[in-house]
């Protein structure tokens, strides 16, 4: 067998990683080559000089600040002769929920606007929206993320779900529970609530 290093070595595939989820990376040798007698040396790209050595395994913790850099394994055995492999890290956030816009007062009849927003700091710009209503079986809406819909009283004490994918097909959602009312109920309510502001006074 050679004792040549003319083959990349293979390094784990990480695919997309999370921001601060420990991650553990391994460098082994390519098929042309006996592992004894090697070293290891990890680069990264944000990173001056030698990241870790002396082992093929390592193990860290990604921030924000990784995403988009490489890490490099550089394996070399005792004549001298060096191979390495590289890899790009991709960073997600922790998934947090999407917030949805505050639509406390539903009113049968009356067009209701939602919208959909990522966390303040969300990694990546999400690419994909998807609503879903617990009366309608199945995506209820997509493909964006503002809808608007006419509320009826079956409606009432129903979920509505947004559902937000990002360009890394990381998956969050949010529900929200709808209180629909009728007008007349609605002014009611108000009234009274007028009438008890109003004897607060006296």
């Amino acid at each position: 067998m050679s004792q040549d290093l003319v083959e990349e070595p293979v390094v784990s595939d990480l695919g997309t990683v999370i921001a601060g989820v420990e991650n553990t990376v391994t460098c082994s040798p390519p098929g042309n080559c006996p592992a004894t007698s090697l070293t290891f040396h990890w680069k990264k790209s944000n990173v001056p000089g030698i990241w870790k050595k002396n082992s093929s395994t390592i193990t860290f913790t990604p921030s924000l600040d990784d995403d988009n850099t490489t890490i490099t394994c550089e394996m070399s055995h005792s004549k001298g002769k060096t191979t390495q492999k590289t890899l790009l890290l991709h960073v997600c956030n922790p998934l947090g929920k999407p917030v949805i816009s505050d639509i406390r007062t539903v009113i049968v009849g009356v067009n209701k606007t939602m919208t959909c927003s990522p966390p303040g700091n969300y990694l990546a710009t999400p690419n994909t929206f998807q609503w879903r209503k617990s009366n309608v079986p199945g995506i209820w809406k997509k493909n964006s993320s503002t809808i608007t819909f006419t509320p009826s009283l079956e409606d009432d004490n129903t979920t509505i779900t947004c559902e937000m994918t990002n360009s890394r097909w990381n998956t969050t959602q949010k529900s929200i529970l709808l209180h629909v009312f009728n007008a007349s109920e609605l002014r009611t309510q108000l009234t009274m609530r007028e009438y008890f502001c109003l004897s607060s006074w006296f």
